[in-house]
């Protein structure tokens, strides 16, 4: 079956075999973080043998983002027989490989790099191979490129600051100021309890990674999301249905607008709403800093993550820190504002 992403995409299907599988090949010329997010591979190389051989990017080199991605997914799939490998000479082939027992395989191969572009926004041509002579010879070829190959870590790969796979061409923004947040001011904060006793609150928990994977244009990685030039700070949660219950207590409405103080688990205080809509416009989608997304962006990526400018938040990030779910407990009322008083807990579970 042939497929092109105009319609039906082609990580779908692949994303399907691999989940089944219980060993995984893939061989690509180009590989990004938002390509491995999307066939789950971070849940994936834990539970099974996932093996990657890139080809291009071992002459061409990548961005330092990509690198420490690929590096830290290596050291995970390593832990189950796994790894990524480097191709020398390179190659320009894109196959992709689940097996299953009694020797069953499918095999894709196509135009389809292991990035976002190729396996969801760009129109490819990517094609499953039923059980033949030329799948096995594919089988055969995937697997030669992947033995022929060097460890990511022992190779030496051009790190290249000034790339970005795929990215779109930034506008130059009409201030050259850098990001701040803005600073709590003391009255807010001395107005703020101690460190709650959050066993006896009631709460609320957002999943960064629902479903194996952090959405990569959307959620905290929003600032990579398509349309308009956003800036690397901005960043929200998403209201899902199952929380809008519980958002009504813990925020005091799940209403668009709602406007909420939380003090996060580092000391930080932010001013939060609820904003988007679903449900035909009565329930907000989206928590944010209030009017101005970077606020919460800044606080998440840079000062707790610490994840560098340009750099998607993934499963590897998420493992590394040692924490999925960032929590939301209803302390009270802010005696300043009225409004609801909020602790957010995303510390380190490590």
């Amino acid at each position: 079956m042939l497929t092109t992403n105009r319609t039906q995409k082609v990580y779908l299907d692949i994303l399907d075999a691999f989940n089944s599988a219980q060993e995984v090949y893939i061989a690509s010329a180009y590989v990004s973080p938002g390509g491995c997010s999307m066939l789950g591979l971070d849940s994936l190389v834990q539970r099974i043998p996932v093996r990657i051989v890139i080809g291009k990017i071992g002459k061409q080199g990548t961005s330092p983002g990509t690198y420490k991605y690929l590096s830290e997914l290596h050291s995970s799939a390593k832990l189950n027989s796994g790894g990524i490998t480097v191709a020398d000479p390179s190659f320009h082939s894109k196959i992709y490989l689940a097996l299953f027992p009694n020797d069953q395989k499918r095999i894709w191969v196509g135009s389809s790099n292991l990035s976002a572009s190729g396996l969801r926004n760009e129109i490819e041509a990517t094609v499953e191979l039923a059980p033949s002579a030329i799948a096995e010879t594919l089988y055969n070829e995937c697997i030669t490129l992947w033995e022929s190959g060097a460890d990511i870590d022992s190779v030496h790969i051009p790190i290249n600051k000034k790339v970005k796979y795929k990215r779109r061409a930034r506008k130059p923004r009409k201030s050259k100021k850098p990001f701040q947040s803005p600073k709590a001011s003391n009255l807010a904060r001395e107005s703020l309890p101690e460190e709650p006793d959050i066993d006896s609150l009631e709460h609320l928990s957002v999943q960064l990674a629902p479903q194996g994977s952090v959405p990569t244009k959307s959620g905290p990685n929003w600032w990579n999301g398509a349309g308009r030039v956003r800036d690397d700070n901005e960043a929200y949660l998403p209201l899902r249905k199952h929380n809008v219950a519980k958002a009504s207590v813990v925020f005091g409405s799940s209403s668009p607008g709602t406007i909420f103080t939380v003090i996060t688990h580092d000391g930080e205080v932010l001013e939060m709403q609820l904003e988007g809509t679903q449900n035909g416009g009565m329930i907000a989608k989206n928590i944010a800093s209030a009017g101005d997304k970077r606020i919460f962006g800044d606080w998440l990526l840079r000062k707790v993550l610490s994840i560098e400018k340009g750099s998607l938040l993934t499963v590897a990030y998420l493992n590394q820190y040692g924490r999925r779910e960032i929590s939301f407990y209803r302390l009270g009322e802010n005696p300043i504002t009225g409004k609801a008083l909020v602790y957010m807990d995303f510390s380190s579970c490590i």
